[in-house]
């Protein structure tokens, strides 16, 4: 009868062990307490098998106890492979975030201080453009300030030309003048000689050829004051026509330096209206490439808060791992409170997993060495259970038989 009940004791608590962590636990226990009731009888003409039976169920409930236990301590070990897996995971995303983030920021920084450049030639260009406008304008005042100086200088040298020329006219007049009077002179000069002769030849009086000897003298000296105005007036003319020559020189110069003037006003001209046209081109570069730079800081201010928030969530999930408390392998609850805390870190892991890429394939990786785990325990439990089933109904069997052969 003892042995009975310690047969019955030990088969209990290996049902008890076996299917308090399954899920038809309650199942089996309901149908091995009717099996108990209702061949209570024949246990008791059975002792020597049931013993037998005993021993070995007991020698399995230790192995059983046994597996669970290095179930436990392996699932323990596991579970800490895989946190520190994760850890590592989180770790090294972090460090790829950080990267991100100082690769942002260094590129918000080279915008900033391509802002600053740009601003700065952009202000000498500007500078420049003001300084060359300026210059023109001081460069076209100076030309016309000396095409002023220039027409007032010609203005004087042709009418001190026009004067001379007036006065050479006048001076060409009075030789003519004394010409035709010397002409005139000359004739009465001869007509005088004749009548000289012809009194001369007629035998008149000496005082009658005195006189006409005497107009022959004072022709002489009106042809001679005649000359000597003609000589005079053509040495003023040639005075006058050299000064002419002189004004003449001083009028090309003058032409000349208006020519070379206006020649010049095209080419400054011509010089800043290009030297405009490439600082206009060049100030337009700048405000595109500018305005092209600044259009890409809204984009990485955006993903610099998005890295940011990511680090911030994976902080907190870091932390979340960290504070999560460690299970015992010798406590009843250890794969209650494991498979707790596993499943709120896959379920703030895959929270996570829309913000980070990876984490996906991590929580997959994760989730099949537990779900093997778990197999592995359910498909020792159920060869345990069946086995333990196999023996008792080899005792049953071998009861009957020794029954019915007592019987007969």
């Amino acid at each position: 009868m003892k042995c009975i009940r310690f047969f019955s004791f030990v088969f209990l608590s290996v049902l008890a062990v076996s299917c308090s962590q399954g899920e038809g636990g309650q199942t089996f226990r309901e149908f091995f307490s009717k099996q108990k009731e209702g061949q209570s009888e024949e246990a008791t003409q059975a002792t020597p098998a049931v013993d037998t039976a005993g021993q070995g169920l007991h020698r399995q409930n230790t192995a059983l106890q046994e597996e669970n236990t290095r179930l436990q301590s392996e699932g323990l070990q596991l579970r800490r492979e895989l946190q520190q897996e994760r850890m590592a995971r989180l770790a090294a995303r972090q460090d790829s975030l950080n990267t991100q983030l100082l690769q942002i920021q260094a590129a918000l920084e080279a915008i900033s201080e391509d802002s600053v450049s740009t601003t700065q030639t952009r202000d000498s260009l500007l500078q420049k453009q003001r300084f060359t406008q300026q210059m023109d304008q001081e460069i076209q005042e100076r030309l016309v300030a000396k095409s002023k100086a220039v027409d007032v200088q010609l203005g004087k040298l042709e009418e001190q030309k026009r004067s001379l020329q007036q006065q050479m006219d006048l001076e060409k007049r009075q030789v003519e003048i004394a010409e035709k009077k010397i002409a005139v002179l000359r004739e009465e000069q001869e007509l005088y000689e004749s009548q000289r002769q012809k009194l001369w030849v007629d035998g008149a009086p000496q005082s009658t050829i005195d006189e006409a000897a005497a107009a022959i003298a004072n022709a002489d000296k009106n042809i001679e004051a005649e000359q000597k105005k003609i000589n005079s007036a053509s040495a003023n003319i040639n005075g006058l026509q050299e000064t002419v020559a002189e004004i003449d020189i001083q009028l090309e110069a003058l032409n000349a330096s208006i020519r070379k003037s206006y020649t010049a006003k095209e080419i400054l001209e011509e010089t800043i209206a290009e030297e405009q046209e490439q600082l206009a081109s060049e100030i337009a570069g700048l405000d595109s490439a500018w305005q092209s730079r600044q259009a890409e800081r809204p984009a990485l201010l955006r993903d610099k808060e998005e890295t940011e928030a990511l680090l911030v969530g994976l902080e907190q999930k870091t932390a979340e791992i960290l504070k999560a408390p460690a299970p015992r392998p010798d406590s009843p609850v250890a794969d209650t409170v494991q498979a707790s805390s596993v499943k709120e870190q896959e379920q703030s892991a895959e929270a996570l997993a829309v913000a980070t890429p990876d984490s996906l394939s991590l929580q997959k990786e994760q989730a099949h060495p537990r779900e093997a785990e778990k197999n592995r325990q359910f498909y020792l439990r159920f060869l345990a259970l069946f086995g333990a089933l196999l023996v008792l109904l080899f005792g049953f069997y071998v009861l009957r038989r020794r029954r019915k052969r007592a019987k007969s």
